[in-house]
């Protein structure tokens, strides 16, 4: 199972994800691909579905609540959401792969925004260019055929999750960048004064 959560709007690549699964799914016809998310896009991407001939093996949920999300990222294998710039408009930290990572689940993501913050890549997913479909594919169907691939991933992927991405890590981090910023507003104050 693959899984996307985001809305369905044009810089979330659901569209660059049907045509990547619609060349994989002959090579693992018993993949399934699991769309969530409400967006304007839906109806386009259903009928993109049908015209892929890839349609009985795409799932649209529609709204998932918060609550259940996490359900959703243990049912499936894979985690997907090739993001991309549209229009000026790109991808923040995209919380949503550190979730799947948090699961175990290794990543795919658009190398756009900050993905690479989110995603390491190589070691708890892949960053894909969103404008090559070629890479997409065969990462796409490494992560598929390769259930060794997938473990070895999502198990990075959710040690660093909660290790390097816990409460307690962020407020140290917090902590120390909070001190340097006082002490660089203290350095840039005292630079006017005399001696």
């Amino acid at each position: 199972v693959i899984l996307t959560v985001a809305r369905l709007v044009p810089r979330k690549g659901h569209v660059e994800m049907l045509r990547a699964f619609a060349r994989v799914l002959p090579h693992v016809p018993e993949a399934v691909y699991l769309i969530v998310g409400t967006g304007h896009e839906r109806e386009s991407l259903e009928r993109m579905a049908t015209e892929l001939g890839i349609a009985h093996a795409v799932r649209f949920t529609g709204y998932v609540a918060e609550e259940e999300l996490g359900d959703y990222y243990n049912m499936c294998d894979i985690f997907a959401m090739i993001n991309q710039e549209v229009d000026g408009n790109i991808e923040g930290f995209g919380m949503v792969f550190l979730e799947a990572n948090a699961a175990g689940k290794p990543v795919l993501g658009g190398r756009s925004g900050g993905k690479g913050d989110a995603i390491l890549d190589g070691t708890t997913g892949f960053l894909i260019d969103p404008l090559a479909p070629d890479q997409l594919v065969e990462k796409l169907r490494a992560l598929l055929e390769s259930r060794e691939l997938r473990m070895r991933l999502g198990e990075e992927g959710m040690r660093r999750a909660r290790v390097d991405f816990s409460w307690s890590t962020r407020a140290e981090t917090l902590h120390e960048v909070s001190l340097a910023a006082i002490e660089g507003s203290r350095k840039l104050a005292n630079r006017g004064r005399p001696a």
